[in-house]
């Protein structure tokens, strides 16, 4: 059973010490909950038996080279069976060469 606690509730009643709001928890949660997510996304495609995979490369603010992941499936569990299109992730390029 999950328990959920308002955040305000959480940062009002919690020990000071404990409060997981450094930006490295912060980051780690995040990261998780990404995880979650990643993974509840590849079930569902996993589900669909047909899916295509889509890469494109875009360069972030940074000036990075980056290729972004995204995933087309049809929702077999929907009536109307609507395509999806589901964002995985950004992969840092180290080579645009295309080799």
């Amino acid at each position: 059973m999950m328990v959920y606690i308002d955040l305000s509730e959480h940062l009002a009643t919690s020990k000071k010490n404990a409060l997981y709001t450094s930006p490295q928890i912060q980051n780690e949660i995040i990261n998780i909950c990404g995880e979650i997510i990643q993974h509840k996304i590849i079930e569902e495609v996993k589900k669909a038996h047909l899916f295509s995979i889509l890469g494109d490369e875009t360069t972030d603010i940074a000036h990075v080279e980056q290729v972004s992941l995204c995933l087309r499936y049809v929702d077999l569990k929907d009536v109307k069976h609507q395509v999806k299109e589901m964002f995985l992730e950004y992969n840092p390029t180290v080579d645009v060469t295309g080799s």
